[in-house]
């Protein structure tokens, strides 16, 4: 417990240096927005829960925790046009899980114009990423669990009359230490992103863009007698300031209520869960705002667990 109080305690006065400094553009930054919409309610902050599909995305050791498969949708929408779309697939098997997503972000009929300003036609820019990924229960003890996971990824982005393709891999690991006391359990987990990811496009100068690795580290909170939990993030990108994310989840029956920080923006969402016959249907929504606006980002994701 007096580890994990301090992973805790330098997480948060990390954040409280750091929240100030700046942080640069950089290719596929589309990720940034995330997938599901729990997650994303949560402040992003994902790393050490990680119990549903969108596992595939913050950390795929978490895959293997489902029970069941999973089929699940979500739907982005952002100021401007612009709209972000997830889906993914997983498939538990025993002590292993695998999964297919699909990440999508784009612009449609974006204005193209001479420079004298003449209209010459319209062109959309769409941002695409495709994952396969696994988790493995490596160890389950009584008190002490411990999964392993990985996603491939292949990235395609379009824009205009030019194409870029790209590889990467994400590791992750997730460790669970069950209690007897308040805290029922705690869980600690760890990633790595976009390990060797770059885009190559089909200009004539062959430019690449460096996809900037990104890791991880996430704890979460369970309090016995209670049906809530606290989770927490630091996020470190290459060549950016780290960032701190945390949220809070909270279950009234059938209903879930959210809160949470993304970095320095506020986000919150609800989730409800309904059950008929063997089919489980669960409605989550996040409500957030840009980076750099602060219009309102809405998105809601459906899942079909069966």
């Amino acid at each position: 417990m007096k580890i994990v109080l301090l992973i805790i305690l330098f997480f948060i006065f990390s954040s409280m240096s750091l929240a100030g400094e700046p942080t640069g553009g950089y290719a596929t930054s589309f990720l940034d927005w995330g997938a599901g919409a729990r997650a994303i309610s949560l402040g992003k902050a994902f790393t050490a829960i990680a119990n549903d599909g969108s596992a595939i995305y913050w950390n795929p050791a978490g895959l293997v925790q489902l029970s069941t498969r999973e089929f699940s949708v979500m739907h982005g929408l952002i100021f401007e046009d612009r709209s972000q779309n997830f889906i993914e697939f997983t498939y538990p098997i025993s002590s292993f899980a695998l999964s297919a997503g699909w990440l999508r972000f784009g612009v449609n009929d974006i204005q193209e114009r001479s420079t004298e300003g003449e209209l010459l036609g319209k062109f959309d820019d769409s941002e695409n990423l495709f994952m396969i990924g696994s988790g493995y229960n490596v160890l389950s003890q009584p008190i002490y669990k411990l999964h392993l996971g990985i996603t491939a990824k292949y990235f395609y982005h379009s824009l205009h009359n030019y194409r870029a393709v790209g590889y990467g891999v994400d590791l992750g690991a997730l460790s669970y230490f069950h209690f007897t006391g308040l805290v029922e359990r705690i869980g600690i987990g760890v990633t790595v992103h976009n390990l060797g990811a770059k885009l190559k496009w089909n200009t004539e100068s062959k430019h690449e863009d460096h996809v900037p690795t990104i890791f991880r580290l996430g704890t979460a909170v369970y309090i016995k007698s209670l049906p809530f939990k606290m989770v927490i993030d630091l996020e470190k990108k290459e060549d950016q300031d780290p960032r701190f994310h945390a949220g809070v989840e909270y279950w009234i029956r059938m209903l879930a209520l959210r809160a949470g920080l993304n970095h320095d923006r506020i986000t919150a969402g609800a989730g409800f869960v309904l059950k008929v016959s063997s089919v489980g249907f669960i409605l989550d929504y996040a409500l957030t705002t840009d980076d750099i606006a602060n219009d309102p980002l809405h998105f809601f994701s459906l899942i079909f667990r069966f």
